[in-house]
């Protein structure tokens, strides 16, 4: 018998793509029963997708199940499976079936999807009246923006996130996110809500309905930028290796292709046993240099002696 925290649950895993399926491989992993519906009409993009790495097969031709991305593995682990075609009345009734025998339902279908197939929260309720149902639409169920189908970069474009992340106009690389930052995010949200709800039920017996937008949560990763900006003005920028304390704090170029080093110096003391693994050239005494704060003023500078010297 299962000693695991969530080994008497059962969920319902209507997720698809990648924050759904990673809430419930998280819910997973703690031990309930999640089921994960998909239509062979219309799988999972994650399930047809192409290896990560190395070449397409000969000719081209994946064939209709791959079963070879390993993203859809690592966020379908220790699920069980069904197909149900949710557009027809028998599937959506096989469905309710599910629920009425299962503890949470996730879904990150766009706002309307649910109602349209017959299984929104008040359709869910008269089944399983303690029913939990976890819903991440990509901006919300509700407001101005409630009909944007949107994916991770978009979702990190509205947050704020993508204005953050890269590299200052005087460094020689650019960079941009180049992860589904936001599903991720959104993920941790939702299972932690769905385990937040469990445990309201366990004390109320009450179900409920619990929205976790995927924007709202992916915004909360720039709570430092905002207050900032709130309380100075003050427009968060990328820093790409950079740290707004500490300086030097970068990665620096070595001798060889593609060779790297990381350097973090966070205090005059650190600065001073630097200086000295460095020989101690004689920039290193320029005033511009002299305290934490001057450094960090004149990083620009500060980083273009270190690389030469790395």
């Amino acid at each position: 018998m299962s000693t695991l925290p969530l080994s008497r649950y059962r969920v319902v895993d209507l997720g698809s793509a990648w924050a759904g399926p990673q809430a419930t491989q998280l819910l997973a992993d703690m031990g309930a029963e999640v089921i994960k519906v998909e239509s062979r009409a219309r799988l999972d993009g994650l399930r047809l997708g192409r290896p990560l790495v190395g070449e397409d097969f000969a000719g081209g031709d994946q064939g209709l199940w791959p079963e070879l991305q390993p993203v859809f593995h690592s966020l379908n682990r220790n699920k069980l499976s069904v197909t149900l075609n949710l557009k027809t009345e028998e599937g959506v009734a096989l469905a309710k079936e599910l629920v009425a025998r299962s503890d949470v339902v996730l879904s990150n279908y766009s706002p309307g999807v649910l109602s349209r197939m017959g299984l929104d929260y008040e359709s869910l309720r008269l089944v399983s009246p303690d029913i939990i149902l976890v819903s991440m639409p990509s901006v919300g169920e509700t407001g101005p923006l409630r009909d944007i189908l949107a994916y991770a970069p978009i979702i990190q474009a509205l947050s704020g996130l993508m204005s953050v992340v890269g590299y200052q106009e005087d460094e020689p690389l650019v960079g941009e996110l180049q992860s589904p930052w936001s599903d991720a995010v959104s993920s941790v949200h939702a299972a932690l809500a769905a385990v937040a709800a469990l445990r309201h039920r366990s004390r109320t017996g009450q179900g409920q309905m619990v929205e976790v937008a995927q924007l709202e949560a992916t915004t909360s990763m720039l709570g430092e930028a905002i207050l900032d900006y709130q309380m100075t003005g003050r427009v968060a920028l990328p820093q790409g290796n950079r740290d707004p304390g500490w300086a030097p704090h970068n990665n620096y170029p070595c001798a060889g292709e593609d060779k790297w080093v990381a350097i973090a110096v966070a205090n005059q003391q650190e600065w001073r046993a630097f200086c000295h693994a460095m020989g101690d050239p004689d920039w290193t005494v320029d005033s511009m240099f002299a305290d934490e704060y001057s450094r960090f003023r004149n990083v620009g500078q500060l980083d273009r002696h270190v690389a030469n010297w790395t």
